[in-house]
């Protein structure tokens, strides 16, 4: 590969996704984890990509959030300290049946629970960026479905 070549494929990896952040600029998605290093991953990894975040470590914070705004998206933990992230994902579904939802868990086998309450995606941790770009429907992959209504 000539070196002109190479910066001629960087340049459009860097087009492509400068074009991906401007076309999801707006697009706002609450982060629910317990974890704050958790929530500041998902938050830069979403922020680099365009998206506005708003962070709630439990869910009594995740349920004030999500009445005082209209989101585009969540990701939501499973396991929170003051209850079951499954709980937030059924009331999400019920009142904004359109919004992407992704669900995240330490244990794989919460996966089943999470689709069964309206989660669009499960990502077990720990979390890679395309993995989590690919589930809020920011990536082109498998994940990258329209969101249920």
């Amino acid at each position: 590969m000539h070196r002109s070549d190479h910066f001629a494929k960087a340049d459009l990896r860097k087009d492509h996704q400068a074009q991906r952040e401007e076309a999801h600029r707006d697009m706002t998605v609450l982060l629910v984890d317990d974890e704050p290093d958790i929530c500041l991953l998902l938050k830069a990894i979403l922020e680099r990509a365009g998206c506005a975040c708003t962070m709630a470590h439990s869910l009594a914070e995740a349920d004030r959030e999500f009445t005082g705004h209209d989101f585009d998206g969540a990701v939501v933990d499973i396991d929170l300290p003051d209850g079951r992230g499954t709980a937030f994902i059924r009331k999400v579904r019920r009142q904004r049946p359109g919004m992407r939802v992704v669900a995240i868990s330490a244990i794989n086998g919460e996966s089943d629970s999470a689709m069964s309450a309206g989660a669009d995606s499960f990502l077990a941790k720990p979390l890679g960026r395309e993995a989590i770009l690919e589930a809020i429907g920011l990536a082109h992959g498998p994940a990258h479905s329209e969101p249920r209504s």
